[in-house]
């Protein structure tokens, strides 16, 4: 599956747009809006935030609880991804088992060639991830204290932050956003507003330095490096799990969840071997071997191959998508059935 064929083109700026940018969940009444046509609202569940404003009110986790299974398919779907969800905040105690939307060679700068050290922000947080696998009631308030420091730096650094820098910080917010969804003690609703607030500023600068990033490379496609694919397919697979995680708060909740026109063309994550690749002449074996066997490159085209079975081409094309994906590619074959 080629990822890369609009990397540094137009396309490509609007893929990532509307993937990411512009999130505005502040409303005064109790359904969600979102100021632009995107795919997704916040998916933890802050109920309280939809539904008040920021106050000392305490909410807690429910409609992304793991016992609430109901009738139909489309809610077994949900379930079984919120319990592949639920894995994330594990997996990000351990370099070598890192979340679907984080690599582990992650670039640093642009000049850099050392990619053998996770980028500080993905570090502190796989420490944070760390305490939060081993808390207690005793170290519970820590590990939270720990987090909104982490995130409020974020907010006050973000403009010093160069391109990769910001995409450290969009994925550990991500992840720790995922750490409020799995946690089910009490937080204040106050607490959860910031780390959506803070998240919306994330993702508007991420965006910005992306879209600089883009035009600054111009057409480079028969030279993109390693580095840059990381870069480019990372910030796609935020995108993928922040739909799916909106997908699953609108199918678990009921709740009025708007999804942009323009979901069916999100890109589809990489193949398996290519994510996982460790050194660029692996990774590039890989991606040539994707390129030339690709069947389905957006979510419109997965979905329309699973509506079509069981028409042969359809099927082929699964079948071809199937044997290359990873676990991200596992959770979107689910999405697929809660849209």
């Amino acid at each position: 599956m080629s990822l890369l064929d609009d990397t540094f083109n137009n396309s490509c700026i609007t893929d990532i747009n509307f993937s990411l940018e512009g999130y505005n969940y502040y409303n005064t009444g109790k359904e969600v809006q979102l100021a632009s046509p995107l795919p997704v609202l916040p998916p933890a569940d802050l109920t309280t935030i939809i539904e008040t404003s920021p106050s000392s009110e305490i909410s807690t986790s429910g409609h992304f609880t793991k016992n609430s299974i109901k009738t139909g398919i489309q809610q077994i779907c949900a379930t079984i991804i919120i319990d592949m969800i639920y894995a994330y905040p594990r997996m990000m105690t351990r370099r070598e088992t890192l979340p679907p939307f984080m690599h582990p060679y992650s670039p640093v700068t642009d000049n850099n060639d050392d990619q053998n050290k996770l980028p500080e922000h993905l570090a502190n947080c796989m420490g944070i991830a760390q305490l939060f696998a081993a808390r207690s009631d005793d170290t519970c308030s820590f590990v939270w204290a720990t987090i909104r420091a982490e995130i409020r730096g974020f907010k006050n650094r973000m403009h010093a932050f160069n391109k990769y820098d910001m995409l450290s910080a969009l994925q550990a917010s991500l992840l720790y956003l995922i750490i409020r969804v799995v946690e089910q003690r009490p937080q204040a609703a106050e607490d959860d507003f910031e780390m959506l607030a803070i998240y919306d500023d994330v993702c508007t600068r991420a965006i910005q330095l992306t879209t600089r990033s883009i035009h600054q490379a111009g057409d480079r496609k028969s030279d993109l490096c390693w580095k840059d694919w990381i870069y480019m397919e990372s910030i796609r697979r935020v995108a993928c799990v922040w739909y799916i995680l909106g997908l699953v708060f609108h199918t678990r909740t009921g709740r009025p969840c708007y999804v942009s026109d323009h979901y069916r063309d999100i890109s589809l994550p990489c193949t398996k071997n290519e994510w996982e690749a460790k050194t660029e002449a692996q990774w590039r074996k890989e991606h040539n071997i994707s390129c030339s066997t690709a069947t389905l490159h957006t979510f419109g085209d997965l979905m329309d191959a699973h509506q079509n079975l069981p028409d042969v081409q359809s099927s082929e094309k699964l079948n071809v998508w199937n044997v290359g994906i990873d676990h991200l590619g596992m959770v979107l074959n689910l999405a697929v059935r809660i849209v």
